[in-house]
């Protein structure tokens, strides 16, 4: 064999290799071309083959891309070199979505109903007696009443610790309407009523009433309807607590409105009770800041939602007055009113008082229980803070 022969068959072995890493194997043959004017190139047996600028019968083959390491992907091959049989279709290739059928419900419906229809059928036959068939709603609009249903029974939800009164109210209406003119009327003015005894001394706002004494009544008038909207009265906490006092205990109710502490506790206590203006026998008229009673002779004094004006200092100072040494203060109060509660129990401290417990109510109402325990040794502490409740303006 010449030494020509030699290299050509090393060429045509080489050309073998790398027609089959390209085109899967035995797909595909190797054939040599003797032409005289091109070089040794390599065509596809079933493919059909493409004139070239020389005249000759070849396919440019290109090498087969490497497998990476962790690739699970297919091998990608070159359509324009692959026979019409492995030529796929990529549409067909993807998942195909799930068509939505919404006559099978519809369907299932009405064999349900030749199910049953059937059945009773069969059952009337046999001599049984079955009650007559409820006649399904025509009604399209169904499933909107039912959407209709669910909100009010959602809006009449009331919690269980709102008192029965205002359950009785709030069954069978949405929203508390205001129809007349007076009762809008009668709204705005508690507001207003509200507002001047949140900014204004003792004094000031025992004058305002004493020159208008219906207003006092007016006033507690919105009261009333205000304690029905609140998921917890404090008072009625403040008298379960009182009941543990010893018998023949002295109370001092400081800004009582209707007396409802005495009314609960008086056959058991001695209670006094106090306000800007007396709404029935049981309350005595006067300036919570300028109480008549002797120094230390009560067992107990409450401030249930009535530290109310400007001069806070000359309310509790004059609590501490008439407090025996070891009597208790309670004080119930909005908790959004206190500004900062830590500062505000260090200045009761400051006058002469130690809390004993703190109450969350509801998340609505903080109660604190504090203990007389010596001296006042700051007359107007700084921290003594309550923010007043104001109203947007309309």
């Amino acid at each position: 064999m010449t030494k020509k022969e030699v290299v050509e068959n090393v060429v045509i072995n080489k050309n073998r290799k790398r027609s089959k890493d390209a085109f899967g194997g035995n797909s595909f043959q190797a054939k040599r071309s003797k032409d005289e004017n091109s070089a040794t190139v390599l065509t596809p047996s079933n493919h059909e083959p493409t004139k070239t600028n020389h005249g000759t019968k070849d396919v440019i083959l290109k090498k087969k891309k490497k497998h990476r390491p962790g690739d699970d992907s297919k091998k990608i091959e070159d359509k324009h070199h692959l026979p019409e049989s492995k030529l796929t279709n990529s549409e067909n290739d993807l998942p195909k979505k799930k068509k939505k059928r919404p006559w099978r419900a519809h369907v299932r419906r009405e064999a349900k109903k030749a199910r049953l229809a059937e059945e009773r059928a069969e059952r009337e036959a046999n001599g049984e007696v079955l009650p007559e068939p409820t006649q399904p709603s025509t009604d399209g609009n169904l499933t909107a009443k039912k959407k209709k249903n669910k909100k009010k029974k959602k809006k009449n939800k009331i919690p269980s610790t709102m008192p029965e009164a205002a359950i009785k109210k709030e069954v069978g209406s949405e929203k508390p309407k205001i129809n007349s003119v007076s009762e809008k009327l009668e709204a705005s003015r508690f507001r207003y009523l509200n507002e001047q005894l949140y900014t204004s001394t003792g004094a000031d706002a025992e004058k305002l009433f004493a020159e208008d004494p219906e207003a006092f009544e007016a006033y507690h008038r919105g009261y009333r309807i205000q304690v029905l909207k609140w998921p917890t009265n404090p008072l009625d906490i403040i008298i379960r607590d009182s009941e543990t006092l010893p018998t023949g205990s002295i109370i001092a109710d400081l800004g009582c409105g209707e007396a409802k502490l005495a009314e609960k506790l008086e056959s058991k206590y001695t209670i006094h009770s106090y306000d800007l203006a007396a709404l029935n026998h049981r309350v005595v008229a006067c300036n919570i800041a300028k109480l008549p009673l002797e120094n230390e002779t009560v067992d107990l004094a409450v401030f249930c939602l009535s530290l109310m004006g400007s001069n806070l200092s000359d309310y509790i100072r004059e609590a501490h007055r008439i407090l025996k040494k070891g009597g208790k203060l309670k004080i119930a109060e909005v908790t959004s009113r206190f500004r900062n509660l830590k500062n505000f129990i260090l200045a009761l401290e400051k006058m002469g008082f130690q809390l004993k417990r703190k109450k969350e109510l509801e998340s609505y109402f903080t109660l604190l229980t504090l203990e007389k325990i010596g001296k006042i040794t700051e007359k107007r502490p700084k921290g003594l803070i309550l923010d007043p409740c104001l109203y947007k303006k309309r």
